[in-house]
């Protein structure tokens, strides 16, 4: 990656936002910052990231992201826009710069997202079987089988191992206070997959130019991940905890 001079680098070094290099023009603003501090100081595991930025000229960085998008282009990892005027091939906006979740606070995510998707197949197995969420009031009634999704057809229809939610993506964000959040979940056959698993291993890749180590945490490619449920599925063999990838 090419190198800014001496003297910019070293006026760059300890930038903080809204003072100095390439921070100079960032605002904090109210909502949490995920790699400073109210302080303006880089947060516990973002020290890499912050440094390897402080000592990169903006040419490298925009020519690293245009190579990112001529790749997902040239590879077909766009989506359709139809009735758009310009063009209907688009590639999903995506950040060069990898948001960095510490382990520990993966370890109590993962756990989240596993325990979300078994409440959700819990959920889905009541609402088509015995209906105790709502015999029991809960849940209103008219909420869950007025709704123009709820399938009747599948009253009492049982599903190989309860297993309703069979992908499910979770879109997290942070709150004010830095709490994790769930913002929503997509249940079913995901399209946006293809462009996840792209996606993760390209910033994977950049991980080590930015931070000349690996920072993301080994990967379970997705059609491996689902070939093993449908193989276990055909075996008869019962999954009791869901699979991330």
């Amino acid at each position: 990656m090419a190198q800014a001079p001496s003297s910019t680098l070293a006026m760059q070094k300890g930038a903080k936002p809204g003072q100095a290099g390439p921070f100079v023009t960032y605002d904090l603003g109210t909502p949490y910052d995920e790699m400073f501090d109210r302080a303006g100081n880089p947060r516990a595991g973002w020290a890499g990231l912050y440094n390897r930025l402080c000592t990169t000229d903006a040419k490298s960085l925009r020519d690293l992201q245009a190579n990112i998008d001529r790749t997902f282009m040239a590879q077909g990892v766009t989506f359709t826009v139809y009735g758009h005027e310009d063009s209907t091939e688009k590639i999903i906006p995506t950040d060069i710069l990898p948001r960095i979740v510490p382990a520990h606070e993966w370890d109590k995510l993962e756990r989240g997202f596993k325990q979300r998707v078994e409440a959700l197949n819990l959920f889905l197995a009541d609402i088509y079987g015995d209906q105790a969420i709502i015999r029991n009031g809960y849940v209103p009634r008219d909420l869950i089988l007025g709704s123009i999704n709820y399938r009747r057809e599948m009253l009492g229809v049982e599903v190989p191992h309860g297993a309703y939610v069979n992908v499910c993506g979770t879109d997290v964000i942070r709150n004010e206070g830095g709490d994790y959040v769930v913002l929503e979940e997509i249940c079913g056959c995901l399209l946006g997959c293809p462009t996840c698993c792209q996606t993760a291993m390209r910033l994977s890749a950049l991980s080590l130019t930015f931070t000349a180590r690996r920072v993301f945490a080994p990967l379970r490619p997705i059609p491996m991940t689902c070939w093993r449920c449908s193989k276990a599925w055909r075996a008869n063999i019962n999954l009791t905890q869901p699979l991330l990838c």
